[in-house]
């Protein structure tokens, strides 16, 4: 596992060469298909301008799931939670899209103004996927509370405080964020079939988690998340709650090419990639 503090390192070396060489910080660009509007000086714009995407084995671990589901003739729904400039969920949608999957729709949430501003705007960018996404500026909570700010920038340049293991710079959660369990939501929008939720919210996660442990009992969902014991503990959780938690559920823990995990390899400062599944696709 690489440190998340280590891959800042190399994009801000990387930042600075492409600006040295006179490229532009804000760019218009097209990659895979989608049309992005990107800030080079952050560390997930600088990524899809280089690779074409984020984190792209978590989006081919999804999108093996799905064709997993889609043999099993079920509808999918994908809950993006943490969804910042909408990386995954337009990656997804466009996968999904070439694949010729039509029987599908993507959720996507995300709290702060400043991850907000930037996903809709690139979905406006892409009116065939938008289609196929929902945007909501919720904060995913199993109650009412919700932060003043939370982690969703990581800038590439200056001398701002960031945290000290991820480097992620805090942004304001405002008023106009909602708070809702994810148990309410999917009984609002009467959601039933393949639910896969995607979990990203830098120690957050079990309040996802919990938010929803109404539907883990009754509905087929698959979850995938960022592991990180150092981030569940400064959120007032704690790898044992975690545990606990799946446990309770009959959840077992699985890597991205979905083979059964026993024990996790953990190192501070390091985060894994884990996916949650009550039974092992066949």
């Amino acid at each position: 596992m690489i440190r998340t503090s280590s891959k800042i390192i190399i994009a801000k070396i990387i930042y600075k060469i492409l600006y040295f060489l006179g490229l532009h910080r804000l760019s218009l660009v097209k990659r895979r298909n989608i049309v992005w509007k990107l800030d080079l000086s952050e560390g997930i714009d600088l990524s899809i301008f280089l690779f074409g995407s984020f984190q792209g084995e978590i989006i081919n671990a999804i999108i093996k799931v799905v064709n997993i589901c889609l043999n099993k003739k079920k509808n999918i729904f994908i809950l993006d939670v943490g969804s910042n400039i909408g990386d995954k969920s337009l990656s997804l949608a466009s996968r999904l899209k070439t694949l010729g999957v039509n029987k599908f729709k993507i959720f996507s949430f995300e709290p702060t103004d400043f991850a907000y501003k930037k996903q809709i705007q690139n979905i406006n960018l892409n009116p065939k996927l938008k289609k196929k996404i929902s945007l909501f500026k919720y904060f995913i909570s199993k109650n009412r509370w919700k932060p003043n700010n939370i982690y969703s920038s990581w800038k590439l340049y200056g001398d701002l405080k960031t945290h000290k293991v991820h480097k992620g710079n805090l942004k304001n959660i405002n008023s106009s964020t909602k708070v809702i369990s994810l148990d309410n939501f999917l009984k609002r929008k009467k959601i039933s079939g393949q639910i896969i939720i995607k979990i990203d919210v830098d120690g957050f996660e079990m309040n996802v988690l919990e938010s929803c442990k109404d539907s883990l009992k009754y509905k087929d969902i698959i979850i995938f998340m960022e592991y990180a014991p150092y981030a569940l503990k400064e959120s007032g959780s704690s790898k044992k709650k975690f545990l606990n938690f799946i446990k309770k559920y009959n959840y077992s823990i699985y890597d991205l090419n979905l083979k059964r995990i026993n024990k996790i390899d953990e190192k501070y400062g390091a985060s894994t990639e884990i996916v949650l599944m009550k039974k092992k696709f066949s």
